[in-house]
């Protein structure tokens, strides 16, 4: 190999070389220096179907540590309306505390801590419904990590939405003195109802409801009701679907008709003639 041709080669593997090391260095750079990992804040509301005004309301918020490290952090979760909810002090446990309203900020609650890796921090709390029937409020819980902001991660706010049930409908005495089979069942329109549902039942104890009547309407005339005594009751119908409590249970009764009869037409005294 002539000296020219020598050099070229050398020249060759020192590029070859040089490039296998800037690739190297590129992957070493590009390698991250900690496992990506988060953590997961989730919640949930007790009773998912809704709770009625006046009863209360339970809020179970899960912190769960999926980072590298054992972290201090903050769980804060606050009313979503005032107006509609009231948090329960004497639920608040395990280093939960009330954080009074500070306008325009409402009442809240928190918890700070350690958690550990793969380990969860339960956070529960009570709220009294004071308002809201036939409404919904979403809650939000939010988990803070003490630390650096630039090696920590982010964690978004968990949602829950507590629904409010409607209130109850009166439903009015039915009026069917002469026990017919077509009469008028009405009661009270309820603010926050989009419909009602009236049931209705051969006992008291609606044992085997069957639905008499489904709409938006205060009252509705039920026809070709058979012999019998039948029991009603209506609820309202929240428009997230959420249902009353039942109405007061009222009845009517529906008697056999009394048939009538026609002239008998036998002039000629036969022994056989049509009744």
């Amino acid at each position: 190999m002539g000296p020219r041709r020598r050099a070229m080669h050398v020249a060759s593997l020192i590029l070859v070389i040089t490039i296998v090391t800037v690739s190297a260095a590129s992957v070493a750079v590009a390698e991250p220096q900690q496992p990506q990992a988060t953590f997961t804040l989730t919640k949930e509301v007790t009773p998912e179907e809704g709770v009625d005004v006046g009863e209360e309301v339970t809020i179970t918020i899960t912190a769960r540590n999926r980072w590298v490290l054992d972290a201090e952090v903050t769980v804060t979760d606050v009313n979503p309306n005032p107006a509609w909810f009231e948090i329960v002090q004497s639920s608040l446990e395990d280093g939960v505390v009330w954080v009074p309203p500070a306008p325009p900020v409402p009442e809240s609650i928190r918890w700070d801590g350690e958690i550990k890796v793969d380990r969860s921090q339960v956070i529960t709390f009570r709220m009294k419904v004071l308002g809201g029937a036939g409404q919904k409020a979403t809650n939000y819980a939010n988990l803070t990590l003490k630390g650096s902001a630039g090696t920590l991660p982010l964690v978004p706010p968990a949602p829950a939405d507590i629904f409010v049930k409607p209130t109850a409908p009166v439903l009015e005495p039915i009026d069917n003195a002469d026990g017919d089979d077509s009469f008028l069942v009405e009661w009270s329109e309820v603010t926050g109802a989009v419909a009602y549902g009236l049931e209705e039942d051969d006992n008291s104890a609606f044992d085997s409801p069957s639905s008499a009547y489904t709409g938006t309407d205060s009252q509705v005339v039920l026809q070709d009701i058979g012999p019998g005594t039948w029991y009603y009751r209506v609820f309202a119908i929240g428009q997230y679907g959420k249902r009353s409590q039942p109405s007061n249970i009222e009845s009517a009764t529906v008697v056999i008709g009394v048939p009538q009869l026609y002239d008998i037409f036998n002039p000629d005294r036969e022994p056989d003639y049509v009744v």
